[in-house]
């Protein structure tokens, strides 16, 4: 994909793109201070395969980016928790936690910000709000902020963030 792509186009998460999802959630992690230790295996991991096993129950929404070539640009998604396992952004039952990526070739070029804004449109229609999880040095918290999110604490280096959608 060339940096100057003419088009992001969307398209709603399938239950075939699990692939893709883990492609994406591995970003995540690549985000993270320690980068330099994440390996792929860490997905496998209880905590992180909960934002992409099984995907696809009541509840899971979101949205795939790619270019006018169909190559991959980026991915938000989100679920709902239950006694079963839940994300590290976590707020409530009620409230679907996102994950959202980009390729590092995408990144500061509005994939993520369109992604996002097309999930909160969505989640606006069924639910009170959005949660995420995410590292104080990440430069994405700026785009959370810009966006609605509010910072309802902090554990570590990592803020738990909420968008409240109701009485907007």
């Amino acid at each position: 994909m060339a940096k100057g792509f003419k088009e992001i186009i969307l398209r709603p998460v399938a239950r075939s793109d699990r692939a893709i999802l883990r492609d994406m959630l591995f970003q995540t992690l690549l985000s993270e201070p320690d980068a330099s230790d994440m390996k792929r295996e860490m997905l496998d991991e209880p905590d992180l395969a909960w934002y992409i096993e099984e995907w696809g129950r009541n509840g899971d929404f979101g949205f795939v980016a790619t270019d006018e070539d169909e190559n991959l640009l980026g991915a938000v998604w989100a679920r709902l928790a239950d006694e079963d396992g839940q994300g590290y952004g976590f707020y409530d039952y009620e409230t679907p936690e996102i994950a959202i990526a980009t390729v590092p070739e995408a990144r500061g070029l509005g994939v993520g910000t369109r992604l996002l804004e097309t999930l909160i449109v969505t989640a606006r229609q069924s639910y009170p709000a959005l949660s995420l999880s995410v590292a104080e040095n990440n430069p994405a918290k700026k785009l959370y902020e810009r966006v609605g999110f509010r910072t309802i604490s902090t554990e570590g280096d990592h803020s738990l963030m909420v968008l409240e959608l109701e009485g907007d």
